[in-house]
């Protein structure tokens, strides 16, 4: 159900956007892993930071009231642009961070506290309380519980619409939870956008795997 174009929300319908992070350095580099103590946590590559960019040019003028990111580096930095365009502040959620897979983790990864980075993302709110913290390992069905009882106490506890900028799988999780989709006929691409709306009884998915944007601006850069 990808659709091109986005149709502004009705007013009182309540809607949620989840959105991947943009392109990986160790997607680019994959040597990147020797480079660092934690290689756990790669940063945006040069066309991930473009992505965010061209992501947050096509959110900002949307009704939005929150952003909420993982606290993986990829996501706050996503994140970080989308609030920079909005002029809102970025509140970090461990809770939708990454899928903590021991085949793709052979540790639990140490990833830095909220005001740990604040000093390098300004927006990040510092009078958040997270929904919940992941415990490594974690099974696939650990994954999907822990994504659904975060974004429920995220929209619990939060008015408006929401960004949530998180991961592939946990935003898979996370429609799947909300609206009953089947996670594999999900496709979340890289800065992709997926809205939800709310009517106040159940929540839709409206558009899935969106990145037109990123298609428009790669036409625009290549004429």
């Amino acid at each position: 159900m990808a659709h091109t174009e986005s149709s502004p929300p009705d007013r009182m319908t309540r809607s949620l956007f989840l959105c991947r992070h943009g392109h990986r350095i160790d997607m680019e580099q994959p040597q990147w892993y020797g480079d660092t103590d934690n290689r756990h946590d790669p940063h945006l590559s040069a066309q991930g930071i473009v992505q965010a960019r061209v992501l947050a040019r096509r959110l900002k003028n949307e009704p939005i009231a929150h952003i909420i990111a993982s606290p993986y580096l990829r996501a706050l930095e996503t994140a970080h642009y989308i609030a920079e365009a909005l002029h809102l502040p970025l509140s970090v959620e461990p809770g939708i961070g990454e899928w903590l897979n021991p085949a793709w983790m052979d540790a639990d990864p140490q990833i830095a506290q909220p005001h740990e980075r604040a000093a390098r993302f300004a927006e990040i709110d510092p009078h958040y309380v997270p929904a919940l913290a992941p415990i490594y390992p974690e099974t696939w069905e650990q994954m999907q519980r822990r994504a659904a009882t975060a974004i429920q106490g995220i929209l619990a506890r939060l008015d408006g619409n929401i960004v949530v900028v998180g991961h592939g799988h946990v935003i898979a999780a996370t429609i799947a939870a909300l609206t009953g989709a089947a996670e594999t006929t999900l496709n979340i691409g890289l800065c992709s956008v997926t809205r939800l709306d709310c009517d106040g009884e159940a929540w839709q998915l409206e558009r899935c795997g969106d990145i037109s944007h990123l298609l428009r601006f790669a036409r625009q850069a290549s004429a």
